[in-house]
């Protein structure tokens, strides 16, 4: 009886060590940039990231400026531009079924400082 009771709450501590390996960020990966607050920079581009182990890509930005400004999202693997929009204010852009690594960029036609673009898996 002690031996199944042993067997059973090793199978508990396994089972908890298990979930919170499957739960942990591990695998996350993020990147940020920020326009610089110079009075003329109007850019900056987020390092790459890879999305294999989630195949999802989230990117929010906070300080967008009252006006439109691009943001654009390109696989770094083939070139190709997955994310090609003009945002007013703040960005909110989602994408699933995605495979490789990304970067993303903004850019404003005039000086937009402390844009600042969080991109993560």
């Amino acid at each position: 009886m002690k031996f199944k009771m042993m067997i059973v709450a090793l199978a508990a501590i396994i089972a908890s060590a298990v979930s919170m390996i499957a739960a942990s960020p591990a695998f996350a990966a993020s990147a940020s940039c920020r326009v610089l607050d110079n009075g003329y920079d109007k850019y900056c581009v987020t390092r790459a990231i890879s999305v294999a182990p989630t195949n999802i890509f989230h990117l929010a930005t906070t300080g967008g400026p009252p006006r439109n400004w691009l943001l654009l999202i390109t696989d770094v693997t083939n070139g190709k531009v997955v994310v090609e929009q003009l945002i007013f204010g703040n960005a909110d852009v989602w994408r699933d079924h995605v495979y490789a690594s990304y970067k993303a960029e903004v850019s404003c036609t005039s000086p937009c400082p402390n844009l600042v673009a969080y991109f993560s898996n």
